[in-house]
């Protein structure tokens, strides 16, 4: 919202992006304006292209702008060239440096940079912070290998030498990431039309995968869970009857939890500065019945009014550079209780599949992915409450 305002007798929303005092008198004002949209979500979409137009615009009028900038204010659109115009730009250009070339065939191919992508994607996705800087990482690795800003520039050879270079570094659990990362940006870019095709594509299949841990045996899991009842460990109670992520029962609110229907419902919300997020976004919500121990045990604390205020339960668990919830809560869970607090949620599943539950109605409960479930599917499959609260029972 910092560049977005209303202006007073017109419809709609505007960017208007300041001009720094020492270039107004180049620019001729104090600050630029553009219309966004007639709505704050349209406006909200094309805010950060705008932004980016405006400051081409300064750029060139106080010639601070870089060649391919000056081409695009000068020229217009690729598409829009006359051949004497592009016999002109290649007359320009060096063709010995490989940097002026780069810059040529990204402007002639309209190619978009990855800060374009990146702040589009941003916008479209509104992914947390954790996973812009995840993206940003990923493609400061690509940056550094090929000397340029143009996604459109690595090949199939270039995306195998990063690969090399980051296992030769670093693990492949971590070079698997970094690569899904740019497969993913690349993707984003392809189904846009910024970009032809995807050069990281099959490079992780003959990477290690991850090694997947045994878990807990039952007897430590009885001894946690009596000790969490003892405790009042409310959200390790939680986990361990719902099967649901530690961010999911950390980010939970006083209102979500309904005593006279015997449910709690995990569902995304901002409020006061604070940003609830579900890891699958809006179809992670779901409203999941409550074990009968675990309903005896909130039942029996008087001193807290359940459903009545949409407060968090644990406003301090909340990291707010992160957007993200439990962390702290889980990096001590393992000294206290001898496992991962992971492994609540691994237990949950892995107990209802051996039980011969659906696997659709454990999807219903905890939200993990059946493999091979198409989403047509998944979405019209819905078992009861009924159905969740036998499963449920279980536990």
């Amino acid at each position: 919202m910092k560049y977005l305002c209303q202006r007073p007798g017109r419809k709609g929303w505007y960017v208007r992006y300041p001009v720094e005092r020492q270039h107004r008198a180049q620019v001729g004002r104090n600050a630029i304006e553009r219309k966004a949209g007639d709505t704050l979500q349209e406006a909200r979409k094309a805010m950060h292209q705008l932004i980016a137009d405006i400051q081409q615009e300064i750029a060139v009028k106080v010639g601070t702008a870089d060649q391919l900038t000056t081409w695009k204010r000068t020229f217009g659109p690729p598409e829009q060239l006359k051949p004497s115009e592009r016999l002109l730009l290649i007359n320009e250009v060096d063709l010995a440096d490989p940097t002026a070339v780069t810059k040529l065939d990204a402007y002639l191919q309209n190619a978009r940079t990855y800060q374009q992508l990146f702040d589009e994607r941003v916008v479209v996705e509104q992914p947390r912070p954790s996973t812009q800087r995840s993206w940003q990482n990923a493609i400061k690795n690509v940056v550094t290998l090929t000397g340029n800003e143009y996604p459109h520039t690595v090949t199939v050879e270039l995306a195998r030498k990063l690969r090399n270079e980051l296992l030769s570094k670093v693990s492949h659990g971590t070079t698997r990431s970094c690569i899904s990362a740019l497969k993913g940006f690349w993707s984003f870019g392809i189904a846009n039309g910024y970009l032809k095709e995807n050069p990281w594509q099959g490079l992780t299949r003959k990477l290690d995968q991850a090694v997947k841990h045994k878990l807990p045996e039952q007897d430590l899991i009885s001894e946690a869970v009596t000790k969490a009842f003892n405790g009042n460990d409310i959200r390790f109670l939680i986990m361990h009857y719902t099967g649901c992520r530690s961010s999911e029962a950390n980010g939970l609110r006083y209102s979500d939890v309904n005593l006279e229907d015997g449910t709690v419902t995990f569902t995304e919300w901002t409020q006061e500065g604070l940003v609830r997020r579900l890891k699958g976004g809006l179809k992670d919500e779901r409203t999941v019945p409550l074990h009968t121990a675990l309903w005896t045990h909130l039942k029996g604390l008087r001193d807290i009014r359940w459903g009545d205020s949409t407060d968090p339960i644990w406003p301090n668990a909340y990291k707010a550079r992160e957007e993200s919830w439990g962390a702290g809560w889980s990096g001590s869970f393992k000294t206290k209780y001898c496992f991962v607090s992971h492994d609540l949620r691994r237990a949950v599943v892995t107990k209802l599949a051996v039980a011969g539950v659906s696997p659709f109605v454990i999807n219903a409960i905890t939200r993990q992915r059946i493999p091979g479930l198409s989403a047509v599917v998944e979405l019209y499959v819905r078992p009861s409450t009924e159905d969740l609260r036998a499963a449920i029972q279980l536990l």
